[in-house]
């Protein structure tokens, strides 16, 4: 299977409609199928009551919905950008998203994101995308304001969580993303170096739980000031730290070589 679905054309060539409408559709499963290339070609595609979206085991996928061009130049062409998503499918209300074992997936999300682009999602779980080298850009982490729980897991040449899109005499000097992310994950990923390496102060102002799992580049969780208010438990590879409920601020929480030192200089942390 190349496709889920393909347009009905007349016999003149030109598509017979440039809009198709899943009005009651509420969960998607797309698992283990070797030579999808897309969900559909050339006509934009909403869900409107999709609650729940899971993409496994792709291994042709580049982006849900290609075109005649993105098919040909496919097989070799890094040059050409390709998203996941893109503009031709909507998925507003989607609140769990998984995206496993996408070999050919360079890029899930474009830089410039519509208004309503996943504004819903609570979840996202991405493991297993060995060509990512980052997750989302920053304008793309600013549209997710509902998620609650981010998992990235296995992803071999990922640098970094969240990319610079914009130059840095532009970025603010303070901001605060994802006001409700509780719970972060990132494990088994060896070219990690920094959640977000911009040289800025990064706010994470519900985050409580952390875990760092064999990410040995990761030296530094952002590239500035780092504040997270409600952090409750940190778990870096074996070792689990508690810490509770204190509001500070703390540019280096994250830095290997000065966590022990942080650990005798404030008693309210408890090595478990």
């Amino acid at each position: 299977m190349e496709e889920i679905f393909s347009e009905e054309r007349p016999e003149d060539g030109n598509i017979s409609c440039n809009k198709i409408e899943f009005a009651k559709l509420n969960y998607i499963e797309l698992d283990t199928l070797p030579n999808l290339t897309g969900f559909c070609k050339s006509v934009r595609i909403d869900f409107p009551q999709l609650r729940e979206l899971c993409i496994q085991s792709l291994r042709k996928l580049r982006t849900l919905c290609p075109n005649e061009r993105d098919l040909l130049f496919s097989g070799n062409d890094d040059s050409v950008m390709q998203c996941l998503f893109t503009e031709k499918i909507a998925f507003g209300g989607v609140k769990k998203l998984e995206i496993i074992e996408l070999d050919s997936v360079t890029n899930i999300w474009c830089q410039q994101p519509t208004t309503s682009w996943f504004s819903e999602l609570e979840v996202l779980v991405v493991m297993s995308c060995d060509t990512l080298r980052n997750l989302f850009s920053h304008s793309i982490a600013k549209v997710l304001v509902q998620l609650k729980h981010m998992t990235v897991e296995e992803c071999v040449m990922m640098q970094e969580v969240i990319a610079e899109d914009y130059e840095i005499g532009q970025a603010e000097i303070n901001e605060s993303l994802f006001p409700q992310l509780k719970v972060l994950e990132l494990r088994r990923l060896p070219l990690l170096e920094s959640f977000y390496h911009m040289i800025k102060g990064l706010e994470l102002p519900s985050l409580e739980d952390v875990t760092l799992y064999n990410c040995p580049r990761m030296k530094e969780f952002s590239g500035g000031r780092l504040s997270m208010p409600m952090l409750k438990c940190v778990k870096r590879d074996h070792s689990i730290y508690r810490i509770d409920g204190i509001i500070y601020t703390v540019e280096h929480l994250f830095n290997e070589k000065q966590w022990r030192l942080y650990l005798i200089t404030h008693p309210h942390y408890a090595k478990i």
